[in-house]
């Protein structure tokens, strides 16, 4: 079996005499059929022309009832191998029949019958002549006849077939094998040659020659600049791994399941307290990144959807404390990730002060104006998005306190803001919030849903704790009050501006009753007052 794999040669030969068997069975098998067939309506020709021979003689025997003449000329006819008996008959009896019983007993159906007029008298019927085909002697003809054709076609094709074999492998064959044994010493790195075979120089194989030493001085360029390449690559992946070592960036490479493969020093160093070693390759980075698991699957998931880099701030616990960093995750490969993390902890702590500063009141702590809408804002969007869950917003402003910065001062009025607001802070859940939103004027949100009874309770709690005498400087006390105005959250269908104008509504009739006290928002009282 390998010698048949490895000799093109013998491979070819038997292709094509299997090629060549299988057309000449096809061909010989027409042919045979063919001489078959035309040998048998030769035989019925010939049969024909004994009969229309004899016709003549026949008719003058039947018409004249001559046994002895009808009996010559059956004689005469069976003296032909292909027939068996012969019949001639009257319209009234049988002059003669001779031949085989046996055989025209058993062959009724195959007889040859034609019918006799009368020499003397058109179109009478006189007799009729019939003869029976011998089937062994017509079958034995046609047999000889194919098994001549047979012979003669079978010598043809091996005739041709061992010629095309041999063509092809002087030819063909022979000049490949001669290419291929040359192929295996040739030194390509040296830019050595392949030799033309001698008569092939202009034909198919001169030309596959000719491009294979095309390829070979191309291998032989491409080798030569692959060897550069190679070193110049060798020198640049120094010069990348010198800067990538020494990068205060973590830069690390992750696979599918988001563990890390390779990692620099930097991101070694950023995680050197996590839950596992990142230079282990054992290490995933959903542990480093312990306290932002999901939203880093979910990174790593938009990044293979859309084949783009993808970025988050992503927070971590180290040391106890929380830190951040930035995460850069971008698709290199199929199932590979590359990413950078800068530690970005300083800068979020800035920013978180920042926004923290810009909400809040810096005399008092306390929210400020911006922080107060913000936490409103949202406050009632969440409500509207679970509905059932509702708030209060009280609506304070200091009565009083103009006095107090008129007779003891500006430093004194802000010493009274501060302890308005540490009083207040104390009364409130942690749940509540409390702003000031400018001067004198303070807001609290009260969060759930709380009976008008409870919402009394409270406003009379921050209204006897602001009552309170206030030190403010050495043995001097200040003394404010405050009016409360109070709505209930309990429409979806308000906006924040309304809510604060009812509200402030509710101050103002807190105001009008005398101060010091509070009044909720109705409706109804509105609508009377405004009729």
């Amino acid at each position: 079996m390998k010698i048949f794999q490895s000799k093109l040669a013998l491979r070819t030969t038997v292709m094509i005499m299997f090629i060549m068997t299988a057309v000449g069975i096809v061909f010989l098998s027409i042919a045979r059929s063919t001489v078959s067939d035309y040998e048998i309506d030769r035989q019925q020709q010939q049969l024909q022309s004994l009969v229309n021979t004899v016709e003549n003689t026949v008719k003058i025997a039947v018409f004249l009832g001559d046994k002895q003449l009808a009996s010559e000329v059956a004689q005469g006819l069976l003296g032909n191998k292909i027939l068996s008996a012969v019949q001639i008959k009257t319209t009234e009896s049988e002059l003669v029949q001779l031949g085989s019983d046996k055989a025209a007993s058993s062959s009724k159906g195959e007889w040859i019958e034609r019918t006799l007029e009368s020499p003397f008298s058109a179109g009478e019927t006189v007799g009729s002549i019939r003869v029976l085909p011998n089937q062994t002697a017509i079958t034995e003809q046609v047999a000889q006849s194919t098994q001549l054709v047979t012979q003669l076609f079978i010598a043809l094709l091996v005739t041709v077939a061992i010629s095309i074999v041999g063509v092809i492998y002087l030819l063909i064959t022979q000049p490949i094998s001669q290419i291929s044994s040359r192929l295996h010493g040739l030194n390509v790195e040296s830019g050595e040659h392949l030799e033309f075979p001698r008569g092939n120089e202009k034909d198919e194989i001169g030309r596959l020659v000719g491009d294979v030493n095309t390829m070979i001085d191309y291998l032989v360029n491409i080798l030569g600049k692959e060897r550069h390449l190679r070193i110049e690559r060798e020198k640049a992946e120094k010069k990348f791994r010198a800067i990538v070592d020494n990068a205060e960036t973590g830069i690390f490479v992750l696979d599918s399941q988001g563990f890390i493969k390779s990692a620099n020093p930097a991101f070694s160093t950023l995680f050197e307290d996590g839950m596992c070693d990142a230079s282990s390759g054992e290490c995933g980075i959903g542990f480093l990144l312990n306290s932002s698991r999901k939203e880093v699957a979910r990174l790593m998931r938009r990044a293979h959807e859309t084949q783009t880099a993808q970025r988050a701030d992503l927070s971590y616990q180290k040391s106890g404390q929380t830190r951040w960093v930035n995460l850069i995750l971008n698709p290199i490969s199929e199932g590979e990730f590359q990413g950078v993390a800068n530690d970005i902890t300083d800068r979020k702590m800035a920013q978180t002060a920042a926004e923290k500063q810009a909400i809040t009141d810096p005399l008092t702590q306390a929210n400020n104006r911006l922080g107060f809408e913000r936490k409103l804002q949202w406050m009632m969007e969440s409500r509207r998005r679970h509905q059932g869950n509702n708030f209060t917003l009280f609506m304070i402003d200091l009565d009083l306190f103009k006095q107090v910065n008129d007779t003891l001062g500006h430093q004194a009025g802000d010493q009274v803001l501060i302890a308005v607001t540490e009083r207040i802070r104390k009364i409130l859940r942690k749940t509540d919030f409390v702003a000031r939103l400018g001067g004198d004027e303070f807001a609290l949100i009260i969060d759930g849903e709380e009976r008008e009874s409870i919402l009394e309770n409270i406003a009379r709690k921050v209204i006897a704790s602001i009552n309170e005498p206030i030190p403010v400087e050495g043995d001097v006390n200040a003394h404010v009050g405050a009016s409360i105005g109070i709505t209930q959250f309990d429409h979806p269908d308000i906006d924040m501006a309304e809510l604060i104008r009812c509200s402030d509504l509710a101050m103002y009739d807190a105001k009008n009753a005398g101060r010091n006290c509070f009044h909720f928002y109705r409706k109804e009282v509105q609508f009377a007052k405004q009729g």
